[in-house]
């Protein structure tokens, strides 16, 4: 009896069940990818800065010297990336009988886990918004904040601004929301000029935003008025893993200049290898992620209804 070419048939192998473990990722419909900020890390512990210097830019005489303004740092907050690891091992009976059947599905569903695994996550950190420990706060001054509150800091000048707005989602909370980021002020005490671009919202509250912000007429009126939330051009997004079915968020874009709070950190997208395990003999594939989400500030953002 010829002996089989093992080499060529787990490469072969390998390919089918990365292609699944490919598959199942692509496959869970994330939405962390238009919330966070994602950016490669260069140390384990990425420490992001708060800083204030001066608002002022003086009028000088012809010939003057540059006013000059220090930087000081006023907050500090690390994010810390984790590792997290899956296996499937390959039994003595499914490497000569299964041809990898089962572990082709076994892997597909283990991609879409460790998607829905970034996923969730992210979404904690809007659920768990009004939090001020664990990775959940945000120090400034010497003081821990939430991302969402009746008192957030400005700098560290002794005042404070609001960026949690009560009441259920409708045209006056929005508004009084897109207000409230329209003249919040950054840590330097200057009015920042954030532009709301995305509203992100839990399942039950996407018909009544969409009847919102995409209507041309108001919807709760008979006499045709203009809707005036409809011109904000709002990017709705539904993101199902939010706990409270009423707390809703708006949000900045992620371009604006200091509304770069929420981030996800990521040294490592989900992998997967084949490895021998010595205890048995046996191949087993490792699927591994390093990454972890981070809130840094809460500059650009206001909740409704939280």
């Amino acid at each position: 009896m010829p002996i089989a070419n093992v080499s060529q048939n787990l490469e072969q192998a390998d390919k089918k069940v990365l292609k699944a473990f490919t598959t199942g990722a692509t496959g869970y419909t994330s939405e962390y990818e238009k919330v966070f900020i994602i950016e490669t890390p260069e140390r384990r512990n990425e420490r992001f800065t708060i800083v204030k210097t001066d608002s002022g830019v003086q009028e000088v005489q012809d010939g003057g010297a540059y006013p000059t303004q220090g930087i000081n740092e006023i907050g500090a907050n690390e994010i810390a990336v984790r590792v997290y690891k899956s296996a499937i091992p390959i039994s003595d009976l499914a490497d000569l009988f299964d041809n990898y059947g089962a572990i082709e599905r076994v892997a597909k569903t283990r991609g879409y886990h460790f998607k829905a695994k970034t996923d969730q996550l992210c979404a904690d950190f809007l659920n768990n918004s009004t939090a001020t420990s664990g990775n959940y706060g945000i120090n400034i001054a010497g003081t821990d904040y939430p991302l969402f509150g009746n008192s957030q800091a400005i700098g560290d000048s002794g005042t404070t601004q609001d960026n949690r707005i009560a009441g259920s989602l409708n045209k006056s909370t929005l508004d009084e929301a897109r207000v409230a980021m329209r003249t919040m002020k950054d840590h330097d005490g200057m009015r920042a000029n954030f532009q709301p671009k995305r509203l992100v919202v839990p399942p039950a509250e996407l018909l009544n935003a969409w009847q919102m912000t995409r209507s041309m007429a108001e919807p709760e009126s008979a006499n045709n008025n203009k809707n005036f939330t409809q011109t904000m051009g709002l990017q709705l997004i539904e993101w199902p893993l939010l706990d409270s079915s009423t707390a809703c968020f708006l949000l900045a874009d992620k371009s604006d200049v200091g509304a770069k709070g929420l981030r996800l950190e990521v040294k490592e997208m989900p992998s997967m290898r084949r490895i021998m395990d010595p205890a048995t003999g046996n191949w087993v594939y490792t699927m591994r992620m390093v990454m972890f989400p981070g809130v840094v500030d809460y500059l650009g953002m206001v909740s409704i209804g939280l």
